[in-house]
C-alpha cells in the first residue's frame, strides 16, 4: 500500500484515463494523498511534468514521479504507456520499474530557492536589462538586452534551442548552459553573444541594476528578489520510474522524431 497523487493536463480527453488510473489504484488499496505522496502519476506532456515537479519542490527527496505521455512533446513523459497501466502498477508494487534521475539547477533568489528542470529565464521586454555576469565569482561581462536563459542538459531541447543554444546530449553529466536573448550589439557595446556551456564545478552569479525583473523558472513566473541570483547544479535530482529499459531509449531517435525531417520525406 502506498500514497499517491495524480497530476494531469487540462484537456477534456484526459479525464477518462485519469479516472481509470485513480480507480485502479484505489481498488488495490492505495491511498490518495495530495500533500505527501510517495508516487506522483503524471498524465500529459512535458508542461504537465514541469507542473508536477513545481508542486512538489519541497519534497523532491521523497517523491517518485511516474509519467505517462498524453499530450504534446514528451521528452520527460514518454517513459510509460497508458495501454500497459495494469502491468506498470503491478511492477510498481513489486518495486520492479527502472529508476531514472534528472539533473536540476538550484537558483538562490533572495530567501527563496527554486529547483529547475528545464531552464530559468530573466526577461524585461519593456526596456533592456543591465546584468553583470560572474562565473565562479570572476567577472565575465555586463549583458545589455532583453534577457538571459540558463538551461539544464535535459532542457537544452526546449526554449534555449529556439534561442540559439546548443543541444546537449550527455544527461546527468553536470552540464548546463547560458544564452543571451536579443543582446544590444553596437560599436559602443558588445557582449559574447554565444552559448556558454558549463559543468557542475562552475557556479553563476547574476547581478542586476534594478530590482523586480521577471524570473521564469520552468513554467513558474515570479520576480527577482533583490538584485542578485546565484545559480548552480543542484545536489538534488528528480526520481522518475519507467517500465522501459533506459538502454532501449535512443536519444538520437527522439531528436529525429521531434525535430528532423529528411529531404526525401519532404519531397
Amino acid at each position: 500500500m502506498f500514497k499517491f497523487n495524480i497530476v494531469n493536463n487540462d484537456y477534456e480527453i484526459t479525464k477518462a484515463p485519469v479516472l481509470n488510473l485513480k480507480e485502479k489504484l484505489l481498488e488495490k488499496g492505495h491511498i490518495i494523498d495530495e500533500k505527501n505522496p510517495e508516487y506522483v502519476f503524471i498524465i500529459g506532456g512535458d508542461g504537465t511534468f514541469l507542473k508536477a515537479v513545481r508542486l512538489y519542490q519541497e519534497k523532491l527527496d521523497l517523491v517518485n514521479f511516474v509519467p505517462f505521455k498524453f499530450g504534446g512533446i514528451g521528452f520527460y513523459t514518454n517513459k510509460n504507456d497508458l495501454k500497459q497501466i495494469d502491468m506498470i502498477i503491478d511492477k510498481l508494487e513489486k518495486n520492479d520499474l527502472f529508476n531514472l534521475t534528472y539533473q536540476l539547477l538550484e537558483v538562490e533568489n533572495g530567501p527563496t530557492t527554486h529547483y529547475v528542470v528545464n531552464e530559468i529565464r530573466i526577461l524585461n521586454e519593456k526596456k533592456p536589462l543591465y546584468v553583470k555576469v560572474f562565473i565562479n565569482d570572476e567577472y565575465l561581462e555586463t549583458f545589455h538586452g532583453t534577457g538571459l536563459v540558463v538551461s539544464t542538459s535535459t532542457g537544452s531541447t526546449g526554449y534555449i534551442k529556439s534561442a540559439g543554444g546548443s543541444v546537449v546530449l550527455p544527461k546527468n553529466s553536470g552540464l548546463y548552459q547560458i544564452q543571451e536573448l536579443v543582446p544590444v550589439s553596437t560599436n559602443r557595446f558588445r557582449t559574447l553573444n554565444s552559448p556558454i556551456i558549463l559543468n557542475d564545478s562552475y557556479y553563476v552569479k547574476l547581478e542586476f541594476e534594478t530590482e523586480q525583473e521577471v524570473l521564469i523558472c520552468d513554467t513558474h513566473v515570479t520576480e527577482v528578489h533583490g538584485t542578485i541570483l546565484n545559480i548552480k547544479v543542484s545536489n538534488k535530482k528528480i526520481k522518475v520510474l519507467s517500465h522501459k529499459d533506459p538502454k532501449s531509449m535512443s536519444e538520437i531517435n527522439i531528436l529525429r522524431e521531434i525535430f528532423i525531417i529528411d529531404k526525401k520525406e519532404v519531397e
